[in-house]
């Protein structure tokens, strides 16, 4: 499939530039394209010693994701290149988005589009904040080893202790009975030894944070840095 399709993403990037150039009168560089793009993100388009390029996510482009990708994001990455030949644009501002838009595109800068992997198992994680994310089966295999993630956008934090299935399979609702939090333990010795005790405890990262600021006096700043630092070493532990 992925061979039957690196063709059509190559022959619209080609209609669009000739598009452009017609309208405009431009022309526009050489342009590498390449297809070796993994993860949640779409595509690519940078630069680089003075030579522009674009990258496609290959697993995007075998599954239910394929339509928005040759249909939002080579507009979306075209229009990059453009703004980036041009001067007018370096991200996703209003330059961009016209000329995403006149190539075709939706001048959205982000997919909402969910990724499922090619090769090996897609593994569909609940994150700390509850929200859910595909992740690889090298990942989820690297997560459970004790590696863990911080996710941008209030993703959350996703660890050993997060919930995860298998993309496909069926998860059936389970009824959970929370029993009564030990009141939180209080260790001697640094600040670092108490939230890690808090951790251990088996607290979850909205009630240190909170016992961060009644009774270590600190700044949400400073309970933030504490809990990725401390929750970093017992996962190592």
């Amino acid at each position: 499939m992925l061979q039957e399709r690196i063709p059509l993403v190559q022959a619209k990037i080609q209609t669009l530039i000739a598009q452009w150039q017609t309208q405009t009168g431009q022309t526009l560089p050489d342009i590498q394209v390449r297809f070796d793009l993994r993860g949640r993100c779409a595509g690519w388009a940078g630069s680089r010693g003075g030579r522009y390029f674009m990258r496609f996510n290959t697993d995007m482009m075998q599954n239910a994701a394929w339509d928005h990708l040759i249909g939002d994001t080579v507009p979306h990455e075209l229009a990059h290149i453009i703004c980036f030949v041009q001067g007018t644009d370096r991200g996703h501002g209003r330059a961009w988005a016209r000329m995403c838009r006149q190539l075709g595109g939706s001048g959205e800068r982000c997919h909402s589009e969910a990724v499922t992997y090619a090769k090996g198992q897609t593994y569909v994680y609940t994150t700390s904040t509850g929200r859910t994310i595909h992740l690889s089966s090298i990942k989820h295999k690297k997560i459970q080893q004790g590696a863990s993630y911080t996710g941008r956008m209030g993703l959350g934090r996703i660890d050993s202790r997060c919930a995860y299935h298998l993309l496909g399979q069926t998860v059936q609702p389970v009824t959970r009975v929370t029993p009564p939090l030990a009141a939180p333990r209080v260790v001697s010795g640094s600040r670092a030894a108490q939230v890690r005790a808090w951790i251990v405890q088996g607290l979850t990262q909205a009630q240190v944070y909170q016992l961060c600021r009644s009774q270590l006096a600190q700044t949400d700043a400073q309970a933030r840095q504490y809990w990725r630092t401390e929750s970093a070493k017992v996962l190592r532990a």
